[in-house]
């Protein structure tokens, strides 16, 4: 079941705490990699990969333009 959560009731400490201790538990000790586009999901999960894992997170940026063109099948490319 999914349940709301309200502003009054999130706690951003304890949301980041376990988020980044979800992502140690998933990666142990390897290495995770995570694409940056830049936009708000993508930096917080960035950030929060950056938290768990250091340096064992590789990111790799992906350009709006680019990411935007595969995405709508317009662009006729690849990466």
């Amino acid at each position: 079941m999914i349940t709301e959560i309200t502003a009054q009731a999130l706690n951003p400490d304890q949301f980041i705490e376990a988020k980044v201790t979800e992502i140690k538990n998933a990666v142990k000790d390897g290495i995770a990699i995570n694409a940056l586009s830049g936009g708000v999901d993508s930096s917080t999960v960035t950030m929060l990969g950056h938290r768990a894992l250091g340096k064992r997170l590789k990111t790799v940026f992906i350009e709006k333009r680019n990411h935007a063109c595969r995405r709508t099948g317009t662009g006729g490319g690849s990466f």
